[in-house]
């Protein structure tokens, strides 16, 4: 965005130069009319105020430059007052072939990390219920052991023994139940908080097609009325030559063709 700005700013002064010069030599001229009486003071002050008013949008032109190409050095990562010039690139005719908005949905879904974290917690949320209702259950201990005995007055020396050990806490019950309960809360707040995610991923969506559509809408005024002004400046000059129009009114159409 910035370098498209400064690019258009560059183009724009260079030919604003060239109309603050003629600007100044036609406020001159238009002086030398006052002081000799050819043009009325009230005529020649309202020229000279459509004059300063010209000069002073062209002026900013510049200023724009200035603002585009320092914030453009500060994203390259260059110094705000480095010295640098900008690649001149036509500005070609526009030529995208936008996607439906259904296909939009489903690129966004795909490309959204937001929605993976969502995933990741509401996974994290069940673990922690499957882990709190395994932790209610009894707890049992399986034991084998090998035994050897030198008493003579023993048949069987040697033997194995094996056994299970259950155990359950019947006093942390309360406790493990509300740490379940906690947790189907926080699947459920995950889950909530997934499909507030979902809902804005889908509003950014529409939004930014309707702005794309807009933009486009004016892209195609702006350009149709570049070329209407365009061709009433070549209509003015012609008129010029034929003594059908004079420097003023071809000064105001060449500032006008400029600002479109």
């Amino acid at each position: 965005d910035s370098y498209w700005r400064s690019v258009v700013a560059l183009k724009a002064k260079d030919g604003a130069t060239y109309l603050i010069q003629v600007i100044d030599n036609r406020q001159k001229s238009l002086d030398k009319q006052m002081a000799s009486k050819s043009v009325s003071e009230v005529d020649g002050l309202l020229n000279h105020k459509s004059l300063i008013e010209m000069e002073i949008k062209l002026q900013n032109y510049e200023r724009e430059l200035s603002i585009t190409k320092s914030t453009l050095a500060r994203l390259a990562g260059l110094p705000s007052s480095a010295d640098f010039e900008l690649a001149n690139v036509d500005l070609l005719a526009l030529d995208i072939k936008m996607p439906s908005v259904q296909e939009l949905e489903e690129l966004a879904f795909l490309n959204r990390p937001e929605l993976f974290v969502n995933d990741q917690q509401v996974e994290i949320a069940l673990d922690d219920v499957r882990i709190s209702l395994l932790s209610m259950l009894p707890s049992a201990n399986l034991s084998a052991t090998y035994n050897h005995d030198n008493n003579n007055f023993l048949m069987n020396k040697t033997w194995y023994s094996a056994g299970v050990n259950a155990a359950w806490d019947l006093f942390s019950l309360p406790q493990k139940y509300y740490q379940k309960k906690s947790s189907e809360e926080r699947v459920g707040v995950a889950k909530n908080a997934r499909l507030a995610m979902s809902i804005a991923m889908l509003s950014q969506v529409h939004l930014s097609y309707l702005e794309y559509q807009d933009a486009m809408r004016q892209y195609e005024l702006a350009v149709e009325l570049s070329s209407v002004k365009t061709r009433l400046l070549e209509a003015g000059k012609k008129g010029k030559k034929q003594g059908e129009s004079d420097s003023a009114d071809v000064l105001n159409l060449e500032t006008e063709a400029l600002l479109a």
